[in-house]
């Protein structure tokens, strides 16, 4: 027992580690002060492992909160779009075709028949037209309101163009200058003919309204839908035929489709009877095969 006082007594003095050894730790551990290299290196490795393990998975939680905000913006979207028909006499909206210039052209110039434009009374968000997930965006910029069928009216996006030059000459008004827009609805299958009328579409639930895309005005064929992120007409201006940056065989390249799809490889939908869902792209095009000539969906090709 004097032992013990004694050597306490010295390790106060001292600045020791007098209460560990009092409490019995072995004296030899009394002048360890850190880790050894190998305890440190385990434990490195530990987390990093760790870190391998859980990042993909919040990497996948992340994208899957930004497929579910996109698929709530659009069906907020479709039922803002619903409240417009029932005050327009089950009308969608109508472009005026004068002749001057193909119609797209004609309707590029003409922003009062967006969709983004008649549905913004009724949910008050311009943010519901941009997808948090896009890749592949419009930024709008207000341009003055140009006539002609010359100039930049005559591309369509191309993933290799700045986001600047992407919204072409293409007007809008200037509330919507500095915004972003990457769902895009179906111009061609519901202005084209002058403004659908809802009693003309014989199954609206496999009708697509709108839908994740590149064009914001052109989602009309089965690839600018599947391949949301890359495709905005065939991906290349329309003098230049063909896709920029397709390897050969794409439809085998499980790194381009995830480069070129939206929700993990695929993309999300709402139908002219107001209800979303996601779908893969390889079970759209399937879709669309079946419901060919009723889905307002046209298509050269399986892929574009």
């Amino acid at each position: 027992m004097m032992r013990r006082w004694m050597q306490y007594q010295h390790d106060r003095r001292d600045g020791g580690r007098q209460l560990t050894f009092v409490c019995g730790v072995s004296p030899s551990l009394l002048h360890r002060v850190g880790f050894t290299l190998i305890e440190l290196l385990v434990v490195i490795a530990i987390i990093a492992i760790l870190a391998a393990i859980l990042f993909p998975v919040f990497s996948q939680a992340r994208a899957k909160a930004y497929q579910a905000q996109c698929l709530s913006n659009q069906k907020q979207s479709g039922l803002a779009m619903l409240q417009y028909l029932q005050d327009y006499d089950e009308t969608f909206p109508a472009s005026v075709h004068q002749g001057v210039c193909p119609f797209w052209q004609e309707f590029a110039v003409n922003p009062f028949v967006r969709f983004s434009h008649v549905t913004l009374p009724y949910h008050r968000n311009r943010q519901f037209w941009d997808c948090p997930a896009a890749k592949l965006k419009w930024l709008i910029i207000h341009r003055a309101c140009t006539v002609g069928c010359s100039g930049a009216a005559v591309f369509h996006p191309s993933p290799a163009w700045s986001e600047h030059y992407r919204t072409g000459w293409w007007h809008w008004t200037p509330d919507w200058n500095n915004t972003y827009i990457s769902i895009a609805w179906n111009m061609d299958g519901l202005l084209s003919s002058g403004g659908r009328n809802l009693a003309t579409i014989v199954e609206p639930a496999t009708y697509v309204m709108f839908a994740d895309g590149a064009h914001p005005e052109a989602n009309s064929s089965v690839g600018r839908i599947a391949f949301a992120d890359w495709c905005g007409v065939e991906c290349a201006p329309m003098s230049g035929g063909g896709w920029q940056g397709v390897p050969p065989n794409f439809l085998q390249d499980d790194g381009w489709l995830t480069r070129a799809t939206r929700h993990s490889q695929g993309s999300n939908i709402t139908w002219v009877d107001g209800h979303s869902k996601w779908m893969r792209w390889n079970a759209l095009y399937a879709w669309w095969r079946q419901t060919l000539g009723r889905n307002g969906l046209w298509s050269v090709a399986p892929w574009r």
